[in-house]
């Protein structure tokens, strides 16, 4: 189970990142919201939680999914952002509202935030506080990233566009697992 926030960071192909990524969503007994790329982590995963509850797969793009839409449906549940390579920078801004909307509002419920592609993302603004503030909220995330050491992430996160402060606030706050 996922106790604190984990970036998952490794060179070692995207296969055992999702691997470790399906056997945490296994172990979550809890809601998930999922950013997929290509539909990989819903093909590996959609039959055990469907068994756990319901799914909803879903698009972000240049229209977005409102956090409310979100919010009404995340109760047991599981939703699946799919973004092709043509929608990920426009969904950053969806993303950012969605996440805003959980930092503010009163949600009891704990979730579980699989951010698969964070590097091929516009910055999110709201992400260094949702990794400050979201333990006390119940949700988790995690993040895998396919680089091969903690210099390579730092230069990633900068190149993304967060600065000293908010990659401190990464390291600090989240724990590293480094797949071989």
């Amino acid at each position: 189970m996922i106790a604190e926030h984990e970036i998952i960071i490794g060179n070692t192909g995207g296969d055992r990142i999702a691997q470790k990524i399906a056997h945490a969503l296994r172990e979550w007994g809890n809601n998930a919201i999922i950013l997929d790329i290509n539909n990989k982590l819903f093909f590996l995963t959609e039959k055990e939680q469907k068994r756990k509850g319901r799914i909803f797969k879903l698009k972000l793009d240049s229209e977005g999914v409102f956090p409310i839409t979100v919010s009404k449906i995340i109760r047991k549940a599981t939703i699946y952002f799919e973004l092709k390579n043509k929608n990920i920078k426009m969904a950053s801004k969806n993303l950012d509202a969605l996440f805003n909307y959980f930092l503010i509002s009163n949600f009891k419920h704990p979730i579980l935030i699989v951010l698969d592609g964070l590097q091929t993302l516009k910055k999110l603004h709201s992400l260094p506080r949702l990794i400050k503030e979201g333990s006390s909220k119940n949700i988790r995330l995690l993040i895998p990233i396919f680089v091969s050491n903690i210099e390579d992430l730092m230069h990633l996160l900068k190149k993304i566009g967060y600065d000293k402060s908010e990659i401190d606030m990464f390291l600090n706050n989240c724990k590293i697992i480094k797949m071989c």
